[in-house]
């Protein structure tokens, strides 16, 4: 699964709260640069100051000014200098004001199976599996990238350079920050739909939130464009502008796009016949009628194995 494609988020409008996230994540992100720790993605915006190495008291007071001029509302142009910052590096932060979280995504939903239970410990990798070796979900390649992933979002320092030595906690940080921020999933309100392209995207494909476009395409008669992150105007949509029916229909079809993603990599990749039992169940769960799922692709799945059974491998 390895995640070569830099893609982040687009900037938005001004506004104060919205810019204050923006200032506090890009603070957040250079002091864990700096004291070379992770802890400073824990820091709540009340305690900041207070958790601050004080015998560094220029950086301290610099931190203070610009909260202070911030919550004074007095020099909200300079605030310009760091949405520039992100600019210039095609970086900015998302701004949902009740955005959810990793945990909301990552765990599981009223007893369905999420990511966590799909992805369980170590793997070393299955013969003929393009993966390679996983350990939470998270492959050896990805490793790779997140530990030299230059972005704000990353506050993983010194992790292992063995997958097989990644604990589940760092596991999850890096899905939470080189996917779900990455990907502005965190735009989303509608839950399930943020699940489902969250799983898509760690799993298989960064095509999940062009998926996403193209299903609310097809239901609403809209005019997304495919987009490699959730630009603002998609998740404004997501969250205003659907019915429950919809958000239920726009994410069967979702999961739909997903599954025959999977079927055209194995036309592309004979080998990959070996995961598609498990991509199989794992797009069912996201599905909200299981049985019609089994009727749409039961089929096609037992026809692909007719197919390509010679680079099966029995596990």
């Amino acid at each position: 699964m390895s995640r070569g494609l830099r893609v982040f988020h687009q900037p938005f409008e001004d506004d104060e709260e919205e810019n204050k996230r923006e200032l506090y994540t890009r603070l957040q992100a250079e002091l864990a640069k700096q004291f070379n720790t992770q802890n400073f993605q824990t820091i709540k915006q009340d305690n900041l100051f207070d958790d601050l190495d004080t015998s560094n008291m220029s950086l301290r007071q610099e931190l203070e000014a610009k909260f202070k001029a911030l919550n004074d509302n007095q020099e909200k142009n300079k605030i310009e200098n760091f949405r520039s910052l992100g600019k210039s590096k095609n970086i900015s932060f998302p701004t949902t004001r009740n955005w959810i979280t990793i945990d909301d995504v990552y765990y599981s939903n009223g007893g369905k199976i999420n990511t966590q239970t799909h992805e369980g410990g170590y793997n070393f990798g299955r013969k003929n599996d393009a993966g390679g070796p996983t350990n939470y979900g998270i492959t050896q390649n990805a490793l790779n990238e997140y530990n030299n992933w230059d972005s704000p979002y990353r506050h993983g320092f010194n992790f292992p350079n063995d997958v097989k030595d990644l604990s589940n906690e760092q596991a999850k940080q890096i899905l939470d920050e080189m996917y779900f921020k990455r990907y502005a999933i965190d735009k989303l309100s509608n839950k399930d739909i943020a699940r489902n392209v969250f799983d898509i995207i760690m799993s298989t494909t960064n095509n999940a939130p062009s998926f996403l476009a193209d299903s609310i395409n097809q239901i609403k008669g809209t005019n997304f464009k495919n987009q490699n992150i959730i630009s603002d105007d998609l998740a404004y949509y997501v969250n205003k502008d659907l019915t429950d029916v919809e958000a239920h229909r726009i994410n069967d079809l979702l999961t739909q796009k997903g599954m025959n993603y999977y079927f055209n990599s194995v036309d592309k990749r004979p080998q990959n016949i070996n995961n598609l039992k498990g991509w199989y169940n794992r797009r069912k769960h996201y599905y909200s009628n299981p049985e019609e799922f089994d009727e749409l692709y039961q089929k096609l799945l037992e026809e692909y194995f007719r197919k390509y059974g010679v680079y099966y491998n029995g596990q």
